[in-house]
């Protein structure tokens, strides 16, 4: 369970060149939201808002498993971590057509979504995409929110759909754009290798049976492509620190991270400078590897000051832990918890870190709060179970716990987990 937490809020270093620019994956990311589908994950592109409402479009085999509509739909929209809301799943479906579904979140003013702050021009066109092209897709990939896949390529689009030459996608992708080099959005991923076209699912859209409107739209006048930090000294430094990343040396890639936070001071530039210096840190001893690491929760702390994440949340009191600020670690948990209350991540970090520092009892009140965000997934309850043993709780309770992680996952890991610790309790 500790390697899967771990493995959940770890962060990986891409190539330069293998990245969609910053500007342009915020945008996208804005417009894309997150998508818990009773036992199914995927994600959505927000298309329209209008009579109180937020429309999504979707890949249908998210919200239809097996053409049986989900009945429980939540929603994570970017611009506020951590906080779910219901969505409901609409009737028009044609399952003989395309991949496609609508689901729509009510109560606008609770969004807080802006319809005039949110950057709908970012309408591409299949048609320009040649063989070969970048592409990358958006979306929920095994725990990692609005995470950015690896480079991906085109095959000229044909029909209703746009290939990919290689690479592939996650079913967590299932319903999010596919972006080309430009930040643009040409397609939706619905399979490992395809996506529909993104004119062909705006037609469907605005089609009389279906009779959604759409507020995507392509730019005009100027082009989304050239802007006044393609040749600036911010996208040279983050292309240079990318490059060095890649080549590990990370002393080196410090310096140009540390320009990229201070000319745009936002939270992906300060999380990406914490990370770089706890990378540099690692093979350094003594008062040289403290002093990145302080630099490196410095770094952390401004990020979550900006705008509250639970993956920053995280490194920050990995960072700390490493300090040997073990209270500071769990406190950053806490603190993490109260920005983010709704989230289920959230409460993990509090109590994997409180576990950590020997607060049992903390820990297991955590993850209580886990299942009742999360009350229908098995490694949920594989966890309460095994703190419970650890705090000593009552046979009944840790029986019922681990009963219902084998109950949601008979045949799967957490299931086997529950099952032989079920056999070592006393009968």
């Amino acid at each position: 369970m500790k390697i899967f937490f771990l493995f959940l809020f770890s962060v990986a270093l891409v190539f330069a060149d293998e990245q969609l620019p910053p500007d342009r994956a915020e945008d996208i990311k804005l417009l894309t939201v997150m998508i818990d589908s009773d036992s199914r994950v995927g994600s959505g592109i927000i298309f329209d808002i209008r009579q109180d409402r937020v429309y999504i479009a979707t890949a249908n085999h998210v919200v239809r498993p097996g053409n049986a509509a989900a009945t429980d739909i939540e929603v994570l929209f970017n611009w506020i971590p951590g906080e779910t809301f219901k969505a409901v799943l609409l009737n028009p479906h044609d399952p003989k057509a395309l991949d496609l579904a609508v689901i729509v979140v009510p109560d606008l003013a609770r969004t807080r979504a802006d319809k005039q702050q949110l950057p709908f021009d970012r309408l591409g066109s299949p048609e320009t995409l040649k063989d070969r092209d970048a592409l990358w897709a958006v979306g929920h990939s095994e725990g990692r929110l609005w995470e950015q896949s690896d480079l991906l390529h085109a095959r000229k689009p044909n029909g209703v759909s746009v290939s990919l030459r290689d690479g592939a996608v996650a079913d967590g992708y299932s319903g999010g754009p596919l972006v080309d080099g430009k930040g643009l959005i040409v397609g939706m991923a619905v399979q490992a290798k395809q996506a529909t076209r993104i004119d062909r699912i705006i037609e469907q859209l605005v089609h009389p049976d279906w009779n959604f409107r759409a507020a995507l739209k392509m730019r005009t006048g100027s082009d989304p492509t050239v802007g006044p930090t393609d040749s600036s000294e911010f996208d040279k430094a983050w292309t240079e620190g990318y490059r060095l990343s890649e080549l590990r040396k990370f002393d080196e890639a410090v310096n140009y991270f540390e320009i990229t936070a201070r000319i745009r001071p936002a939270e992906y530039t300060l999380a990406r400078l914490g990370s770089v210096l706890t990378q540099a840190a690692e093979p350094k001893t003594g008062m040289e590897r403290t002093a990145l690491l302080e630099r490196a929760a410095n770094s952390y702390q401004q990020a979550i000051q900006i705008k509250p994440d639970v993956n920053d949340c995280n490194n920050l009191a990995e960072v700390l832990w490493s300090l040997g600020k073990r209270e500071e670690s769990v406190d950053t948990a806490k603190r993490c918890v109260a920005l983010l209350s709704k989230n289920p991540f959230a409460f993990w970090l509090l109590s994997y870190f409180s576990e950590r520092a020997g607060r049992n009892s903390e820990a297991l009140a955590a993850m209580k709060e886990v299942v009742k965000l999360q009350p229908n997934k098995a490694e949920n309850y594989e966890r309460l179970g095994e703190l419970l043993i650890k705090a000593g709780g009552g046979e009944r309770e840790i029986r019922d716990a681990l009963e219902k992680a084998i109950q949601l996952d008979p045949t799967g890991p957490y299931g086997r987990l529950a099952q032989l610790k079920l056999k070592e309790l006393k009968p």
